[in-house]
C-alpha cells in the first residue's frame, strides 16, 4: 500500500515555537491576521524576511493564499 500524505523531505527540520500575547483593542490588526490557522508559519516567515504585510492586516477573514504568495514574491533579499 502506498504511503499517504506529503512525501518526506531529505532536509533537516528545525522547529521554533513562539508564543505571542496579543491584547484585544491594542493588537486587533495582528489578531485578525493570525487567526488563519494554516497560514501562520508562512506569515511569520514573510514578516521576518521583511515582506510588506500591511495590506493583509486590513482583512477580517485572514489573507488568501494568493495574497501571501504575492507579498512573499515582493520580498527583497
Amino acid at each position: 500500500m502506498a504511503r499517504r500524505g506529503r512525501p518526506r523531505l531529505d532536509t533537516e527540520v528545525v522547529v521554533v515555537r513562539i508564543v505571542l500575547r496579543l491584547r484585544r483593542g491594542e493588537d486587533d490588526d495582528l489578531i485578525r491576521l493570525l487567526v488563519a490557522p494554516r497560514r501562520r508559519a508562512g506569515l511569520v516567515k514573510a514578516a521576518l524576511r521583511g515582506a510588506d504585510l500591511s495590506r493583509l492586516v486590513a482583512s477580517h477573514e485572514g489573507p488568501a493564499d494568493e495574497e501571501i504568495l504575492d507579498s512573499m514574491g515582493r520580498m527583497i533579499f
